[in-house]
């Protein structure tokens, strides 16, 4: 389920789990900027917004949430897919994902043929 190569950014604010996401990613020939907090996440793309074609995001993040990250990525370019990446295992709301135009949601933990899948879903040619 190979998709051409996409520039994505990752949110992560555990290291280990932002390395081993981003190496997995770029097996798979995706280039990929890392970021730990969402503060640096907002600023990475906001300096160069069309670097981007998606946006993988952690939900909980100690300075800023997912959804605020959502909404200033959509903001600036509303193209690019986000998704949501959560330890909260109850069913989101589909409203509020529908709101901050979230295309996916991956539970923790993940399997990467679940984040394989749900990229090649986003963006089928």
């Amino acid at each position: 389920m190979a998709v051409q190569a996409l520039r994505i950014l990752v949110v992560d604010d555990d290291p280990n789990l932002l390395y081993i996401l981003s190496r997995f990613l770029e097996t798979d020939n995706h280039r990929v900027t890392g970021c730990t907090t969402g503060e640096a996440a907002i600023e990475t793309f906001c300096k160069n917004p069309t670097d981007f074609d998606l946006l993988i995001t952690d939900l909980t993040l100690p300075d800023r949430d997912g959804w605020e990250i959502a909404d200033q990525v959509k903001a600036l370019r509303p193209e690019v897919q986000v998704m949501l990446i959560t330890g909260w295992v109850e069913e989101l709301d589909e409203k509020k994902l529908s709101q901050h135009r979230i295309a996916c949601v991956i539970n923790k933990p993940y399997r990467f043929d679940e984040v394989q899948k749900a990229i090649a879903s986003l963006f089928q040619t």
